[in-house]
């Protein structure tokens, strides 16, 4: 008795992302909490020296969660959440069709761009007036630009 082959393919199915894109997801993701967090450290000053110091961590979080000062952030919070459920969700594994949109939105917040959208421009102002904030992303691009998975 011989094997059936394998069914056709349903048209319109997709195929099941690879691990190189998994990874390269997965990179975006370590970046975007890498800039993240430098860009919360540097909210943070820019938040003290206007209202005073903030009594701990605790209030830190509940302030970048609920304030409006740290709400140009969400953009970075939402999409490693999102790269997250994706490439953890094992009811509906991550497709290959959809790596592409979500690796275009997380590059997208890598980029300043005083002409962009309002997280970019922001973005852009920051880091201009925080060095330090700077060197953390220089850092990160150019750890994504020379990693495996990096654009040709």
């Amino acid at each position: 008795m011989t094997a059936s082959p394998p069914p056709p393919a349903t048209p319109g199915a997709q195929a099941p992302a690879s691990p190189g894109d998994r990874r390269r997801l997965e990179q975006l993701r370590d970046a975007l909490l890498h800039v993240h967090r430098a860009l919360l450290h540097a909210e943070r000053g820019r938040y003290e020296q206007a209202h005073g110091e903030i009594p701990g961590n605790t209030a830190f979080l509940q302030l970048a969660i609920h304030h409006e000062w740290f709400a140009w952030l969400q953009p970075v919070t939402a999409t490693v959440v999102r790269i997250d459920e994706r490439t953890m969700s094992r009811r509906a594994p991550l497709q290959a069709g959809e790596v592409p949109g979500l690796v275009a939105e997380a590059t997208a917040l890598l980029r300043p761009d005083p002409q962009g959208t309002a997280y970019q421009q922001r973005f852009h102002a920051l880091l201009h007036a925080d060095p330090a904030a700077a060197a953390v992303v220089r850092a990160v691009v150019a750890a994504l630009l020379s990693g495996p998975g990096a654009p040709g």
